[in-house]
């Protein structure tokens, strides 16, 4: 996994979180996507300025399976909390 490194993208549309096609062998994490507007001599310029760090694909992996299980905690706890709601009820 490298570090995070300021980027700044020319895309049509806003860059994904996780880019899984641009590389064979690696994986490119984003953050802090927005859409930045210049103006200079020459007139207006709008880019994509972004963070973003590569890993590879174990990296991502186990990046992936760390936010899924983060993500299935959290809707437990949620459905605890309505069950417990509806007891109460």
């Amino acid at each position: 996994m490298t570090y995070w490194q300021i980027v700044y993208g020319s895309q049509d549309v806003k860059p994904a979180e996780f880019d899984t096609t641009s590389s064979a062998y690696y994986v490119y994490q984003r953050r802090n996507v927005r859409r930045v507007t210049t103006e200079d001599e020459f007139g207006t310029s709008e880019f994509w300025q972004y963070d973003e760090r590569k890993l590879t694909k174990d990296e991502y992996n186990a990046l992936r399976a760390e936010l899924l299980e983060t993500e299935l905690t959290n809707t437990q706890l949620a459905l605890v909390d309505l069950y417990e709601s509806l007891l109460e009820g």
